[in-house]
């Protein structure tokens, strides 16, 4: 018996297993090596992983959506984390002008992406959030660079 399409398109949401993993290895590895390492090389994950939904093959097109969710997961999660320990006594004001950013930005991202959509296809979402993407890799290598600095 076949499957609805609901279902099988509902399956796609356990990639965010892989998220939670990753969410945790960042935490692991960012005590161990360092935020600041962690956090690009989740967004690098990212990077690849959309690269990999351009692939002609499903099989990479799903392990693309796996690699961008765990990278997301990733950087996510890091940045999170490292908002709290940078802030210098407004913790809480400091974190919730990161949560305001994260869901402003994802929200005028995600409507810009229907846009990007309409132009040209999954060719063009892609060339989108690849770009978002490097843009927060430099803002992360930055960021890594001033946290050094002080």
């Amino acid at each position: 018996m076949r499957a609805s399409a609901q279902t099988e398109l509902g399956l796609i949401f356990t990639v965010y297993l892989f998220g939670i993993a990753a969410s945790w290895a960042a935490g692991h590895f960012g005590d161990r090596f360092g935020h600041f390492l962690v956090m690009p090389i989740g967004i690098l994950v990212a990077v690849a992983g959309v690269v990999a939904t351009l692939a002609p093959s499903l099989w990479l097109i799903i392990l693309g959506i796996v690699l961008l969710t765990a990278g997301f997961f990733m950087a996510h999660s890091v940045a999170s984390a490292l908002v709290g320990k940078l802030a210098r006594g407004t913790k809480g004001h400091a974190s919730s002008l990161y949560l305001l950013g994260y869901y402003l930005g994802s929200s005028i991202a995600g409507s810009l992406g229907g846009h990007f959509w309409s132009a040209d296809g999954w060719r063009a979402v892609a060339a989108f959030t690849g770009i978002m993407l490097l843009a927060s890799l430099a803002a992360a290598l930055q960021a890594g660079r001033i946290a050094r600095r002080d």
